[in-house]
């Protein structure tokens, strides 16, 4: 988190503006470029990716700066789905090569080669397609990546023998971890919250504590007349912090959303944390490994050239996907027309780059 104090509203790096990038381009592709526009460019990208980094691992995990004393605060009632898919080793039968299952996932949409006779596939920007040229196999690059997301084996980047995809794991990230819980006043049941929303919703009530009745998709209360559709009874489910209980039909709350700090203790609100991100556009899930590898380029960059060339392919990697609005000011069309434009797939026509920025 940037800043001393996580809810702080102004330590957030801002979105680079449009034009600022657009002068960049024109500057390199003229065989020059001042390199105050170059700093401000990429050092702009890479405080917002910083943001983005931080914002994301701690929605992820649940791990944020205690306000109190700077140290790592755990929140308790958090139930993750999975830990990070990198944290899953996989290892080929064939040749032994040791990696990670995200991270193949990342090789083959980054360097993509054609599943079938293994040979590097050849990018149409135009088409915004792939296509081998050996077995002439073709597809869309989003199309492309949804196959890599449902594929149970990868093809091993040395060898090519197909690596299966690791088994299930464990739903909470932490073992030490238990289940959220919901305590029962009236008969002193125990229930996981869970178990509390699974029966709400296969013994629907209303509100008002009354039975409500279903008739063609629609949820009635006949006791105070009031009506809901199936979407808005589920959304009612997933943010009420009270419900029936299981056992005897008391109403029973959810435990508090609280941060707790192990140095010294403290606890703080979640909704502390959450409200200092949230509507900023901080949050990604698929974009955290282009962030930290354009990080690391940026920061290990010596020179113009290399610096461009940092810039150049961080762009290229947000260039498809919901991820350009994240760091580039204005709507997600203008900013895809802008790098469209750049890729050569624009109205106006491709620039006229300097050598090895080619796009």
């Amino acid at each position: 988190m940037c800043g001393t104090t996580p809810d702080a509203v102004n330590d957030w790096a801002p979105r680079v503006p449009r034009r600022l990038i657009r002068a960049l381009y024109a500057q390199f592709a003229e065989g020059e470029c001042e390199a105050s526009l170059l700093r401000a460019v990429g050092s702009g990208l890479a405080a917002r990716a910083r943001d983005v980094i931080r914002v994301s691992t701690a929605v992820r995990t649940g791990v944020v700066p205690c306000p109190a004393c700077g140290a790592g605060a755990q929140r308790m009632t958090r139930r993750l789905c999975r830990p990070a898919e990198d944290t899953r080793p996989v290892t080929c039968p064939g040749c032994g090569l040791s990696t990670g299952w995200q991270r193949l996932r990342d090789n083959l949409r980054e360097h993509p080669f054609c599943l079938k006779c293994h040979q590097p596939m050849q990018w149409s920007y135009v088409d915004e397609a792939i296509a081998c040229p050996s077995c002439g196999a073709a597809t869309p690059f989003l199309e492309w990546t949804r196959r890599l997301r449902a594929r149970r084996t990868l093809p091993c980047p040395r060898c090519g023998q197909g690596i299966p995809k690791p088994g299930p794991v464990s739903r909470y990230a932490h073992a030490s971890r238990t289940p959220e819980e919901a305590h029962c006043g009236q008969c002193g049941a125990v229930h996981e919250w869970l178990a509390v929303r699974a029966h709400w919703r296969s013994h629907p009530m209303c509100t008002c504590g009354a039975r409500l009745e279903s008739t063609r998709g629609t949820l009635a209360c006949s006791a105070c007349g009031r009506t809901w559709s199936a979407g808005q009874f589920a959304a009612i489910l997933a943010r009420r912090r009270t419900g029936p209980c299981p056992t005897c039909g008391a109403r029973i709350a959810r435990m508090p959303d609280v941060v707790r700090c192990g140095a010294c203790g403290r606890e703080f609100a979640w909704s502390r944390f959450r409200r200092a991100w949230q509507g900023r556009g901080l949050m990604t899930g698929a974009g955290v490994p282009a962030c930290e590898r354009f990080v690391s380029r940026w920061s290990r960059a010596c020179g113009p050239m290399e610096q461009m060339l940092a810039i150049d392919m961080f762009l290229h990697e947000l260039h498809y996907g919901p991820l350009a609005p994240l760091f580039v000011d204005g709507g997600r069309h203008a900013v895809l027309a802008m790098l469209d434009e750049f890729a050569g797939v624009g109205p106006s026509g491709p620039p006229t780059p300097a050598p090895d920025t080619a796009r």
